[in-house]
């Protein structure tokens, strides 16, 4: 079981302001009626650091955060909205999301606010060296294109060095994760379906 990390956050650059993560994983819960044991048993946590993370006194990895999500019926996307207006068609920078989180040495970026019935997701991943996410799979369709540094992307067992120029495309049912395995960050546009992060 990984260890819970703590004085981690996310959030916003339009206001500074924290998502509290916790408290819209304890209010999806309590919403659906179902215990903490049901969802750390369904996530793969234990109770403790299921209440942890609910009480703002620890913060999950990617994994732990998407298995959690998912064991509440919904995705990491969902979870993390907030602002934006979901109508607009283009976004500048100044106006465009950014969600940091500060876990893991990853940054992501939306380009555009999640919306139910997205059937796109599109983020800029900032990765620090040595940063990644272990495998994971889920449905769907996934591409991307390394603006900047190289990462190391395992697909269905297959290790690919992608450097900086390159583009990627696989299924999201077939096991997936990647990593930073230099010593200078990676920048990559990644798009998938449906949103998942």
């Amino acid at each position: 079981m990984p260890r819970p990390r703590k004085a981690a956050h996310i959030t916003e650059t339009d206001d500074k302001s924290p998502i509290q993560v916790g408290a819209k994983l304890k209010h999806t819960r309590l919403l659906l009626g179902m215990t903490l044991k049901q969802v750390a048993e369904a996530s793969q946590c234990s109770e403790s650091l299921l209440s942890k993370i609910e009480n703002g006194h620890a913060y999950p990895s990617l994994q732990t955060l998407y298995r959690i999500a998912v064991s509440l019926g919904t995705n990491v996307a969902a979870l993390l909205a907030s602002g934006g207006d979901p109508s607009a068609v283009v976004f500048y920078p100044e106006e465009r999301l950014a969600t940091w989180i500060d876990v893991d040495g990853i940054r992501l970026e939306r380009l555009f606010p999640y919306k139910d019935g997205n059937l796109l997701e599109s983020t800029i991943h900032m990765v620090a060296p040595g940063a990644g996410i272990e495998p994971i799979s889920h449905q769907g369709e996934e591409l991307g294109y390394v603006l900047e540094g190289e990462i190391a992307l395992t697909v269905d067992g297959k290790t690919y060095q992608v450097p900086a120029g390159a583009s990627f495309h696989f299924r999201s049912e077939q096991a997936h994760s990647f990593r930073n395995t230099t010593q200078h960050p990676a920048k990559i546009l990644w798009v998938s379906t449906p949103p998942t992060f």
